[in-house]
């Protein structure tokens, strides 16, 4: 099984699964055997967590990206919708209060 290892001044193994990767963090003294040891006690919560997050990073990459020209129109009809004057909730379903009844000024707004 492949892993990044970070060796630091701690007492205990653990495992992290993070972008499709395992990372074993093991303190400074753990020996290769004491690796292999933990690997092999934990290999089924590594191998679920494993394929969960690559899932995870294949279903983020199907997802297309905007390109700069379709943020800009985003950008741009935003400004069109959101009030650019203050934070006015004139308008809004609660009036000047918020949604507990509150005044703004009372709430320190």
């Amino acid at each position: 099984m492949e892993y990044e290892l970070i060796r630091s001044d701690r007492k205990t193994l653990g495992a992290q699964i993070k972008d499709g990767r395992l990372i074993i963090r093991a303190p400074l003294r753990a020996t290769k055997a004491d690796i292999d040891r933990f690997l092999e006690k934990h290999r089924a919560w590594v191998e679920t967590h494993l394929a969960e997050s690559r899932e995870k990073e294949r279903a983020k990459a199907a997802v297309p990206r905007l390109t700069p020209e379709e943020l800009r129109a985003l950008a741009d009809r935003a400004l069109e919708v959101i009030p650019s004057s203050g934070c006015s909730m004139a308008g809004s379903p609660f009036g000047t209060s918020g949604p507990d009844g509150a005044a703004a000024a009372e709430s320190g707004i």
